[in-house]
């Protein structure tokens, strides 16, 4: 007799032949071989698990996700992780947290200025903005494209309140040089990863700010360094509001 599962194991073995038969034979030669900036890396596993996720149509967070997130917060050394669906959305995720009331003195409100870099990407900026907050931008090294320590610190003002950079292209910016400043101005650190998961800076990049973030593809992932963290990033991934910030008073 026929049952759903063997179905689906019928179909799973079969989009494991579709992948031998269409993709298995692309190779790379790291001496004659462009090395790509971004694309799609990819092996028969992650296209069979594409494809049975979708067989179970769950067209939002499934069984998949609730295993990659403990699995990728294990892999950090935190309790939790929430998986979203850009490294886009995981800084506005975890910026928007940061204006929670729950904050207090702390909390990022409409008029602060947060410390960002003059060259990066656009999404490292815009939720600056859409957070009303002021974007203080600093210049780069050429070459690393990385903050200018120096100017990071001369761009400190009584309105700072945070500083939001990413690791560009997998080079990590000057970490002792940021944590020595958000330590002793008592400044929010939250720190774009999405270009450099593994790097290394003495402790690996990612585990020792307030909010970290996480993309590859077509996902994006906010590690989360306190229960309380965990609560509001998962509230604004659920239901954001019209403009990304109407349930921080419920945070």
């Amino acid at each position: 007799m026929t049952t759903p599962e063997t179905i689906r194991t019928q179909i799973l073995a079969l989009v494991k032949e579709y992948h031998t038969e269409k993709f298995a034979s692309k190779t790379f030669d790291p001496d004659k071989d462009l090395v790509h900036y971004a694309g799609r890396v990819f092996d028969a596993e992650e296209i069979v698990n594409l494809v049975d996720a979708s067989l179970d149509f769950y067209l939002t967070a499934n069984r998949y996700a609730e295993r990659f997130e403990a699995e990728f917060a294990g892999y950090l050394g935190l309790s939790n992780a929430l998986l979203v669906n850009s490294g886009s959305s995981a800084n506005l995720v975890a910026l928007t947290t940061l204006t929670s009331p729950k904050l207090k003195n702390r909390r990022l409100k409409p008029g602060d200025e947060v410390i960002t870099t003059a060259c990066g990407f656009p999404t490292t900026l815009n939720p600056i903005l859409q957070n009303q907050l002021v974007p203080v931008f600093v210049d780069v090294n050429l070459g690393d494209y990385t903050a200018i320590p120096e100017r990071l610190a001369a761009a400190i003002g009584p309105k700072t309140k945070a500083v939001m950079m990413a690791h560009t292209m997998g080079v990590p910016f000057h970490l002792d040089a940021v944590m020595d400043l958000v330590k002793k101005h008592s400044l929010w650190l939250i720190e774009d990863n999405c270009d450099a998961l593994g790097s290394t800076y003495t402790l690996q990049s990612g585990k020792m700010r307030d909010c970290t973030l996480f993309c590859e593809a077509k996902w994006g992932a906010v590690p989360v360094f306190s229960q309380s963290g965990h609560t509001g990033h998962r509230k604004l991934r659920t239901n954001p509001g019209n403009d990304g910030r109407r349930n921080m008073q419920t945070l």
